[in-house]
């Protein structure tokens, strides 16, 4: 189990860069939190962030793609209980589920390769059960 929180905020980030994946990971974490889980991140803040926050400003909120992305309608996690994300990157296609449910499924080219980024800032969250499979 991994477990982030402080400020400044930050990353825990993988050592490798990873193309085309299925990565499935379980977060638990308060409410009022706002994190997220970056896919194909080049170095700095960029790549594909997938929301864990329950009132994003601009309206990408939990389960969303930051930039690219909204949900269809509103998805919640369970507050510090122990929630489910699979997030594919296969190509230019890109699709999230939260605990079994599809919240986005789009296609975008913008990034193609990058870290897996976990997200933290001054609310606790815990991440676990961190599993990556590399596609074709």
């Amino acid at each position: 189990m991994l477990t982030g929180c402080g400020d400044p905020a930050g990353y825990l980030t993988s050592d490798q860069s990873y193309k085309n994946f299925v990565l499935s990971v379980e977060f638990k974490t308060g409410a009022d939190t706002n994190s997220g889980v970056f896919v194909r991140s080049p170095d700095g803040n960029a790549g594909y962030e997938v929301q864990i926050w329950k009132q994003q400003p601009a309206g990408y909120n939990t389960g969303s793609i930051v930039g690219t992305a909204k949900t269809a309608r509103d998805y919640t996690f369970k507050s510090d209980q122990w929630n489910r994300f699979e997030i594919t990157a296969d190509g230019d296609h890109l699709t999230v589920v939260l605990n079994g449910e599809k919240t986005v499924d789009v296609h975008d080219p913008k990034f193609s390769e990058g870290h897996i980024r976990f997200q933290y800032q001054q609310y606790p969250i815990s991440f676990r059960n961190i599993k990556i499979r590399p596609l074709p």
